[in-house]
């Protein structure tokens, strides 16, 4: 997988040597830390990408063959094994995803198992940020956060709870869902309100971006869990006061996201705009607001990137407009790798240590950076995409009536280093619910 490496045919020439010299099986995989594609393969990788070489060995020996290569389910794995590409599945983050994924699926328990993201932030880039932090061996999981924290989540998953609470869940995000799921694994008795129709928040909007459709993979798992554990969720609700007040909980939750944001430095450019479409990034996703031709995309953090991956799809001429000096810096090194690879193919230029973007009265957009300024022909489109504003509204009303309050996920924070992601939401939610 790297230039002037080891190919299959190397490979399938090599295998009967390994089986002539005495070898019990052979272990089937690909990519090496220095070659960064495949080593650990992301979500933007097909399931099951190193099958294809296992099942090529496998003709060649007549000894057992495992294979590996995001192989998350194990639906897949069987099949696998019973069309003979391959004797043994190896199964690593799946396992660090659901530590008992071999015996639910053994009592036939595939709804339960939490299946993995390969979204790679919570293992391996998390033990990469623990050895730079000088801690390393620190391996945690997106949708498990309970992973490698055993010692610290001293109480027993699901243990009930000596007296009960009631519990309001504002909002159905990601962390919204993780502290209604662990507060009735206590047995809480646990209300959801959701203003839309629908539970997933921002990650109904991830799986928009091409090759990440699987980001919502947990949507279905969280509905079951909250169906399993008698969570009150009620869709198109949305809480006010009043209803604070008719429901008078216990504890309350406000999970109720954020919202994009103009930049400050951009305020008098914008108005000086006469025929370019100011777009938030939720009005492409949410409200399919149709974008021009030639966009500006204003921020290249993991959002800001993904919104430009995801515009340059119709042949769209596409810009990226980032102030620090890296892109999407919040995703796993593996994940980013694939994302700024794509945006290369596609043409979408990126500028980094942008500080400023004038808008002139002819509609001209200009760049500016501390080495030169870059003027951008014809943008009919700005979206913005690289600052939020977390939504706290109703813990504000919630503590002025004196009611217990917890405010996580991206409403808590979306301006920190290593905030407003699924890892820190998730984790932030569970922290929190195991105590109540």
């Amino acid at each position: 997988m790297v230039k002037h490496g080891w190919t299959l045919t190397d490979s399938c020439a090599l295998a009967p040597v390994l089986e002539a010299e005495g070898a019990d099986y052979l272990s089937i995989t690909a990519g090496v830390m220095g070659g960064t594609r495949l080593t650990v393969p992301p979500l933007y990788e097909k399931q099951g990408c190193f099958t294809d070489l296992a099942a090529a060995v496998k003709t060649v020996v007549t000894i057992p063959v495992a294979t590996i290569g995001r192989i998350k389910n194990p639906v897949m794995a069987n099949d696998l094994v019973a069309q003979g590409r391959a004797d043994i599945v190896c199964m690593g983050r799946a396992m660090i995803a659901d530590s008992e994924i071999v015996a639910k699926a053994r009592r036939g328990d595939l709804e339960d198992i939490r299946l993995c993201l390969a979204d790679c932030r919570g293992c391996i880039d998390e033990e990469m940020r623990s050895i730079k932090r000088g801690s390393p061996g620190h391996v945690s999981c997106v949708v498990n956060p309970r992973v490698q924290r055993e010692s610290v989540c001293i109480d027993i998953e699901g243990s009930s709870k000596e007296h009960p609470k009631k519990v309001l869940v504002i909002g159905g995000g990601l962390a919204g869902l993780e502290a209604a799921r662990r507060t009735a694994f206590s047995d809480h008795r646990v209300t959801l309100c959701e203003s839309r129709s629908w539970i997933g928040g921002q990650i109904r909007f991830a799986a928009m971006i091409p090759g990440r459709q699987e980001i919502a993979d947990m949507l279905p798992w969280y509905e079951r869990q909250l169906a399993r554990y008698h969570v009150d969720v009620r869709l198109g609700t949305t809480v006010d006061a009043a209803m604070l007040d008719a429901l008078v909980p216990d504890v309350v939750f406000v999970a109720t996201g954020s919202v994009p944001q103009v930049p400050q430095n951009m305020l008098d450019s914008v108005a000086n705009a006469a025929k370019i479409n100011m777009l938030m990034v939720d009005d492409l996703f949410e409200n399919g607001v149709e974008p021009g031709d030639h966009i500006l995309v204003v921020g290249g953090d993991q959002i800001g990137l993904q919104t430009a991956d995801y515009l340059s799809e119709g042949g769209r001429t596409v810009y990226v407009a980032e102030s620090h000096g890296h892109f999407a810096q919040k995703l796993a090194a593996n994940d980013r790798w694939y994302l700024v690879g794509r945006t290369i193919e596609k043409n979408v230029r990126r500028f980094k240590n942008v500080h400023g973007i004038e808008i002139g009265q002819d509609d001209s957009v200009c760049l500016m950076t501390d080495r030169q300024r870059t003027t951008l022909p014809g943008i009919d489109t700005i979206v913005f995409a690289s600052e939020r504003r977390s939504n706290r509204r109703l813990a504000e009303v919630a503590n002025s009536k004196g009611y217990k309050t917890h405010v996580v996920g991206d409403a808590f924070d979306v301006v920190s280093e290593d905030s407003g992601t699924i890892f820190a939401n998730i984790a932030q939610a569970y922290d929190i619910a195991r105590q109540i």
